[in-house]
């Protein structure tokens, strides 16, 4: 199965810095990474924690991402056995520290993360994000955790970085 991702909504400096820019219309091929678990189009996502402003975000998140796929829908089943969890936690994550090129030591939080877990033939069979409420003593207001959200779900689908950065900003 492949899924497209409309990016006509892009603008077209963005897609030529991206070199996925084409004619009128404009897509993403989002192929295969989730094998087996995507025959039937659909990824199911349940929401732990969280309060409800904070879950409704998440579905906003959710939302966008299905406005802009075809061939594949997210879907909240908030039972077990599904694809792709969204947890809540009060602060962000630590990075113990990364070294720059020229061998600056960078300490670091992490907003949200998330997980893909794979089988033995490299296709993700579950994804898991965590979201932080908070980070550097300040605490997210709703338009961050949605913002946050999109952009893990996108590496919850197995996009990478330039291609998320791309599409959270337009």
């Amino acid at each position: 199965m492949v899924a497209m991702l409309d990016s006509s909504t892009l603008p077209t400096h963005m897609l030529n810095a991206a070199s996925i820019h084409t004619s009128k219309h404009h897509s993403i091929e989002v192929c295969c990474a989730w094998g087996r678990s995507l025959t039937d189009g659909k990824l199911k996502y349940k929401i732990i924690g969280g309060d409800a402003v904070e879950r409704d975000r998440v579905r906003n998140a959710i939302n966008k991402w299905n406005s802009k796929l075809d061939g594949i829908e997210i879907i909240e089943i908030p039972n077990s056995g599904t694809d792709i969890e969204v947890n809540f936690v009060q602060k962000a994550a630590k990075i113990q520290g990364y070294i720059t090129n020229s061998g600056e030591i960078l300490k670091a939080v992490e907003a949200a993360q998330t997980v893909n877990n794979f089988d033995e033939s490299g296709f993700i069979i579950n994804s898991i994000t965590t979201v932080s409420r908070s980070a550097f003593g300040n605490t997210f207001n709703s338009d961050k955790i949605e913002q946050i959200t999109e952009h893990e779900i996108g590496h919850a689908l197995g996009l990478g970085m330039l291609i998320l950065t791309i599409l959270c900003l337009q």
